[in-house]
């Protein structure tokens, strides 16, 4: 197939935007994703009568720039759907509990003014937020919180990392989603004339020879280009990059990638005891948090997904979606297992993103997705942006 200007390994956010840039080029980008469908961690799931269930990522903003700049440009400006205001619960002691009224208010009122002297920068999450918050409310309210909010133990992740603060599109309502869900957006993209995409394609191998790569599928065709981008979790690229790229698959080994399984459930109104609410953080339980789809309502359905700690095996996790929701399993209407990848940042991880991107200077790969400044869906997008901008000035000057 081809001829190609760069094939792209991975179909999630960010090695669509990627696309979405290469083709506003005028270049010629194909794109190469391992499962069946693209979109990676947005992973809406869709069912009959409209209903879609989040299985990945759950919620856009409008201070989410390049992302919105996206959306202007595939029009899909008018299928933004706003997420109702909803508040969060905390898990505790069997039951949901209002996370306000775990916070100790007089330990708040002494720490809160440290923010505005405190730098997150060098600091980990638990070592920010313990002195803005104070250490018990830390530990009873923030840990788990964070622990939500990244599907896994947040205390070591640099707090530079999360919340961070962006200019606002006041345009654009504060939260949304879209009608379909979020894996509209990479969907709309694959749309695009120009660009070619393969699902259900498995990369084996990447070689590179007189200046071209080759990449090799697990059915046995080779495709070729100049360019090579991969969007891929860290551990995947470093496995494609070994045999001819040793050094940048060292550095993207040193990224810990953990595997989180998430359940979701659809179940009609009326049969769930839970009043609604934008989510559950787990606290101790066996699960980061719960994420509702209440937020957007359907007029029969609601639904409800669950991200699981490591530990929690699958039968285990049935039981606990049962317990919290007190719906026995045979009344939900739709279940959906998916397996999310998840990097673990450390500190230092600002110099590990320095280091890799001057192995990256000067050559014809380019790397991107949600483990060099941050998260969201929109760290994922700024990332392909700047990769993006890297090769146009490389191709400008040869």
């Amino acid at each position: 197939m081809g001829p190609f200007d760069v094939i792209i390994i991975g179909g999630g956010i960010s090695g669509t935007s990627l696309a979405h840039y290469f083709l506003r080029a005028g270049l010629k980008p194909c794109l190469l994703e391992k499962e069946t469908s693209v979109g990676g961690a947005l992973a809406s799931q869709r069912h009959e009568g409209g209903f879609w269930l989040e299985m990945g990522a759950h919620t856009a903003y409008n201070s989410y720039g390049n992302f919105l700049s996206i959306l202007s440009e595939r029009r899909l400006i008018e299928q933004l759907e706003k997420r109702q205001t909803s508040r969060w619960m905390l898990w505790d002691d069997h039951r949901a509990v209002s996370i306000k009224g775990r916070i100790g208010i007089f330990e708040l009122i002494r720490s809160l003014p440290s923010i505005f002297w405190t730098d997150k920068s060098g600091l980990t999450v638990e070592g920010y937020y313990s002195k803005i918050l104070g250490s018990n409310n830390y530990r009873n309210v923030g840990r788990p919180m964070f622990n939500a909010v990244t599907s896994q133990e947040a205390g070591n992740i640099p707090a530079a990392m999360l919340f961070k603060k962006r200019p606002r599109d006041k345009q654009v309502m504060r939260s949304f989603t879209l009608k379909g869900g979020l894996r509209s957006v990479p969907e709309a993209i694959c749309a695009m004339d120009g660009l070619t995409v393969r699902t259900g394609c498995d990369v084996k191998q990447i070689g590179f020879r007189e200046g071209m790569f080759q990449v090799t599928e697990a059915a046995g065709g080779v495709l070729e280009a100049p360019a090579l981008a991969l969007a891929t979790p860290a551990d995947a690229a470093a496995g494609l990059l070994g045999a001819s790229f040793p050094q940048l698959a060292e550095k993207l080994s040193k990224i810990t990638v953990r595997e989180i399984l998430s359940i979701g459930a659809v179940v009609k109104k009326g049969r769930v005891r839970l009043p609604l609410m934008a989510g559950l953080v787990g606290g101790d339980d066996s699960f980061y948090s719960m994420v509702s789809r209440d937020p957007v309502d359907h007029p029969e359905q609601r639904g409800f997904t669950f991200h699981f700690k490591p530990d929690a095996g699958r039968e285990e996790s049935m039981e606990t979606i049962e317990r919290i929701l007190g719906t026995p399993r045979r009344d939900f209407d739709h279940l959906a297992t998916r397996t999310n990848r998840m990097p673990s940042p450390r500190p230092g991880h600002g110099a590990w993103v320095r280091e890799l991107d001057a192995l990256l200077a000067g050559k014809s790969i380019l790397i991107t997705g949600n483990y060099f400044a941050g998260l969201s869906i929109e760290d994922c997008v700024s990332r392909s942006v700047k990769e993006g901008a890297r090769w146009m000035q490389r191709l400008q000057a040869l």
